[in-house]
């Protein structure tokens, strides 16, 4: 079906989203979907009639629920392009090529955001995995969020600095921006799991060209 969209840049748009997908996401009043528009993504979010009841920019990680993206693509079509990028390529290492040619075989906004999301969980409980596994807890200091868990990953992929004591993070040169900040999205999808759901948390965004600038608020 297709929903109406007053977008924080003024313009009014339609977007076609996978209703079953939703309904299965409602664990509150409302639903967080990421909705991409021209060079910007805005987060909608949806009543159980598909209502549309506020539309804001940010990436966020609450209590019950992490934010949903309708894809053109599954979840598994996402994971087998990565895993067939990830034999020719070290993300890590090679980073404009392996995110060029993510570009290259999947031709959305959403797919490239969902593929970074999964990166991006999967490398933070990678780094969490000794703490995890001696069962220690995983303790979120909110002022942090950025600082600790956040500019760690970015910052092998891209020129990457902290600016206001830590509350502001800024990724240049990233190439597909929609990447990296999915790649934050799929972090903060992980500390929400691993810390119990008891955690709010709001981090803003902003796209300028190949910059993304990510700031706690």
């Amino acid at each position: 079906m297709k929903i109406v969209i007053p977008c924080i840049c003024g313009e009014r748009f339609e977007y076609e989203i996978d209703e079953n997908m939703v309904k299965g996401e409602f664990s509150g009043g409302v639903v967080p979907l990421l909705v991409p528009h021209k060079d910007h993504f805005v987060t909608v979010y949806l009543d159980r009639k598909f209502g549309v009841r506020g539309v804001e920019k940010v990436i966020f990680i609450k209590k019950t629920h992490s934010v949903v993206v309708s894809s053109p693509y599954t979840r598994k079509e996402i994971e087998e392009i990565l895993e067939e990028l990830l034999k020719k390529y070290n993300y890590k290492k090679n980073y404009p090529s392996f995110v060029a040619n993510l570009a290259l075989k999947m031709n959305s906004p959403e797919g490239i955001f969902y593929a970074g999301r999964i990166i991006g969980y999967k490398e933070w409980l990678k780094l969490k995995e000794y703490l995890l596994k001696i069962g220690g807890e995983y303790e979120l200091v909110p002022e942090e969020i950025l600082k600790s868990e956040i500019f760690p990953l970015v910052k092998k992929l891209c020129k990457t600095k902290l600016v206001d004591k830590g509350s502001c993070l800024i990724a240049d040169k990233t190439i597909i921006p929609q990447f990296i900040i999915g790649i934050a999205q799929g972090i903060l999808d992980a500390i929400l799991e691993k810390s119990g759901g008891e955690v709010e948390i709001k981090v803003q965004y902003e796209i300028i060209g190949e910059k993304v600038i990510l700031k706690l608020i």
